[in-house]
């Protein structure tokens, strides 16, 4: 499950090492730019937890794997805590939802709106922390998506202490030490505390997009 503002692409450099060992879908989230309706449940509801249930059972799956990144990795969270038999395995790349959602980042955003398509683009390049030269077709699809899309406002929830304590799965966790959205130090400390089972990776110059994470979730889903 991708995160906002993206779609089913997200996982295109992903999907054809997984898929040689497993049948995957990527789905498209609700609310956000894909083919999945427009609808916005409130994230403090079951609601999403439902939609997922219902894409599941139409897909014939009662138990699977999972992986998800930013708010994917936080409906990820939402669902295997609601659901704990059904999840096998949890892989969550910069999840929300359990270190601190920051700001910070929104304000350097508007002060570079003024600047048309070169604001948008240093924009996304500071919340993404993409900043490699390889990595400026990602940046013009994130410009022209958020050109035409809008994005949610909604603070993500905080996953408390008893709700993680439920995932008793095997659970990965990959974030980026200069993650501009999310607290990752704090990410890693609560997983860590609440999850002593679980594997933490923090990688020391990744930002919030993380990108070459193929082989290391393969490794995971597939030992």
């Amino acid at each position: 499950m991708h995160g906002s503002g993206a779609n089913a692409t997200n996982w295109r450099d992903d999907v054809a090492a997984w898929s040689r060992h497993f049948r995957t879908y990527a789905l498209d989230l609700i609310g956000e730019p894909g083919l999945s309706a427009p609808s916005r449940p409130p994230l403090s509801s079951d609601a999403h937890a439902r939609w997922l249930d219902d894409v599941l059972a139409g897909l014939g799956i009662t138990r699977t794997a999972i992986v998800g990144m930013s708010l994917g990795g936080w409906l990820a969270l939402d669902y295997a805590t609601r659901h704990p038999e059904r999840v096998t395995r949890l892989a969550l790349l910069c999840p929300g939802g359990v270190g601190k959602q920051k700001t910070g980042w929104l304000f350097q955003a508007l002060l570079l709106r003024p600047f048309g398509r070169w604001g948008a683009r240093r924009s996304v390049r500071a919340a993404t922390g993409l900043h490699a030269p390889e990595a400026r077709p990602i940046l013009d699809q994130v410009v022209l998506t958020f050109s035409h899309f809008h994005p949610r406002t909604e603070r993500l929830p905080v996953f408390p202490d008893s709700a993680l304590r439920r995932l008793t799965m095997p659970v990965l966790v990959t974030a980026g030490r200069r993650d501009v959205m999310f607290d990752s130090a704090e990410t890693a400390r609560r997983i860590r505390h609440c999850l002593p089972h679980a594997t933490v990776r923090l990688l020391p110059d990744a930002g919030h997009a993380l990108l070459g994470q193929t082989d290391s979730v393969l490794a995971f889903l597939h030992p």
